[in-house]
């Protein structure tokens, strides 16, 4: 075993890109996180200041993926309680709606000063490039620039 290699994790996730297309395959996470406790999430990965995340396609063929090209990430996920990465000020129910046509329900944790607990101060004021909304079906990594509109379920 090389003594400078990181191990690392593999997550399934479906990685959608900006003009469509799906890639099935596996992001790599650490098993410890820079910012919060417990292991690294792709969120983490998605929202760091890096470019580029690698996605194995197979054993043997691994991509080097620009985050500007994703429009979104779905990791299926065995706990909700999995990807809150801090206690939410509050819970906000929404819709999502993508270039392209997609639309997204779920939820988003609001964790932001009381001051700013609305939807739209959140959505203005978070400096993350992608959005955690954990839907029925697992959690959905949306990159922000391919939203066109949110809408407020509760």
């Amino acid at each position: 075993m090389d003594v400078y290699r990181i191990e690392k994790s593999r997550i399934p996730v479906i990685v959608t890109l900006a003009h469509g297309e799906e890639l099935a395959g596996d992001m790599f996470v650490q098993g410890y996180a820079a910012l919060h406790y417990g292991p690294e999430r792709p969120t983490d990965i998605l929202n760091d200041q890096r470019e580029y995340f690698p996605l194995a396609l197979s054993e043997t063929e691994t991509l080097l993926i620009s985050k500007n090209s994703v429009r979104e990430v779905n990791a299926l996920s065995s706990s909700r309680d999995d990807w809150r990465l801090l206690p939410a000020w509050r819970q906000q129910q929404l819709e999502v709606r993508l270039t392209g046509g997609a639309i997204c329900s779920g939820t988003v944790d609001l964790v932001v000063p009381a001051e700013d607990a609305r939807l739209i101060d959140f959505l203005n004021k978070t400096p993350e490039q992608f959005l955690t909304v954990l839907t029925s079906e697992g959690t959905r990594l949306i990159n922000r620039r391919f939203i066109v509109s949110v809408r407020p379920l509760d």
